[in-house]
């Protein structure tokens, strides 16, 4: 009787501690709390920067490992931003893969150049006050962060 009543005072425990931590999404922060930028605008944004050449605006939106590999890219090197190398003259973002409770984000990019259609996927990582870019998939396959780590001087 005793070792019940013990179970069930550590399983009453254990629940509360996770009812606790899944609030703040174990460090990533309450999925209702109030962020500087939402996953779609961040799609825009990057649509926009993607249109215009410019990646300078969404800087500050970079995760720390996106931040880290850029810093260490070979200076010739070009940053592979999209699947192609083709200036879109269209760019399109859709939230994709979006679950109420999750930590990712990941927005469809399609994009159309003069050649050809593709789309490109950005993975997007919650922070408790903001949505960081953690990645680019490229369509067809790789990625981003992949590139960059292997780019050669």
């Amino acid at each position: 009787m005793r070792s019940a009543l013990t179970l069930a005072l550590m399983l009453a425990a254990g629940s509360a501690l996770a009812a606790q931590s899944l609030p703040m999404g174990n460090g990533y922060g309450a999925i209702d709390a109030p962020r500087d930028i939402d996953p779609l605008t961040m799609g825009q944004m990057f649509c926009a920067a993607r249109l215009s050449g410019d990646m300078t605006p969404l800087q500050k939106f970079f995760a720390p490992k996106l931040v880290r590999l850029l810093a260490e890219k070979p200076a010739a090197a070009a940053i592979p931003w999209q699947t192609f190398p083709d200036r879109p003259v269209r760019c399109e973002p859709a939230i994709i893969g979006n679950t109420s409770n999750t930590i990712g984000v990941q927005v469809a990019l399609t994009y159309v150049a003069d050649a050809h259609q593709w789309t490109d996927t950005l993975n997007l990582e919650r922070t408790p006050d903001s949505w960081l870019l953690n990645n680019v998939f490229y369509d067809g396959g790789g990625n981003l962060r992949f590139r960059l780590l292997t780019a050669t001087p």
